[in-house]
This record gives C-alpha cells, sequence and structure tokens, in this order.
C-alpha cells in the first residue's frame, strides 16, 4: 500500500506518469516526460536499445517502516519449479542443476544478456 501511494505522489509532482498497463509508460521516459520509469526488469534488454540517453536501474524501494513487507521483490520469470515424477535419487540432479544455473556466474550471464534481475534461490539435495 505504502509503494502505490508513493507512486500516487511522484504522478502529482509529475516524478511519475502512470502510462498504462502496458508499455506506453516507456515512452514518456525516453522523451523526458518522467524521471522515473517503472517496469519489469525483462523489458531492460529492448528498451536500452531505443532510449535515447543514459539510465540506471534499480529494485522497487523497501519500505523498512511496513512491519512484515517484502524485502525484495520477484517476478513469474525467476520462478521455477519441479515435478514430482522424479525418483528420490534423481533430485540430486535436479538440485544440482537449479544450483547451477542459480549460480553467480550464470545469473550474472543471463542478467547482461536479458536485462531481468534474477533472485538466486539455491536447492539442497
Amino acid at each position: 500500500m505504502k509503494h502505490i501511494q508513493q507512486l500516487a505522489d511522484w504522478q502529482k509532482d509529475k516524478t511519475f506518469i502512470y502510462g498504462g498497463r502496458t508499455d506506453l509508460g516507456n515512452a514518456k521516459f525516453n522523451s523526458g516526460e518522467v524521471g522515473l520509469y517503472t517496469a519489469s526488469s525483462a523489458s531492460y534488454a529492448g528498451f536500452k536499445k531505443t532510449c535515447q540517453f543514459e539510465f540506471g536501474t534499480a529494485m522497487l524501494p523497501y519500505w523498512p517502516d511496513q512491519k512484515g513487507a517484502p524485502q525484495n521483490t520477484s517476478s513469474a520469470a525467476q520462478a521455477c519449479g519441479c515435478s514430482t515424477v522424479f525418483k528420490p535419487e534423481e533430485y540430486k540432479g535436479v538440485a544440482a542443476f537449479s544450483n547451477y544455473i542459480s549460480s553467480p556466474e550464470v545469473m550474472a550471464d543471463w542478467h547482461q544478456f536479458t536485462g531481468i534481475c534474477p533472485s538466486p534461490r539455491r536447492l539442497t539435495s
């Protein structure tokens, strides 16, 4: 709730302008109409190619005064599931693969290629 209220406050002073439920907001940022643009990190790579200036990125704000609030963000793109069709000993391979794709080196490469901000989740066998 606090973040939504902050976005509403930023909209009042034109720091942020809601561009709709699609990528309409990126044109407002790219044109310099607004100084803040919020979108999925998955859109970073494509947006970087079309933006007319250098810009920085950051995670959504963390509001430490909000008790019990998440301290990071997650997205469906970062979710990975495992079915229950494997034999118990095969889960060691599942865990090894998950640990590989969530390793810092692979995550860094994936981020640099796609722009997605990964959130590593390690599994144990």
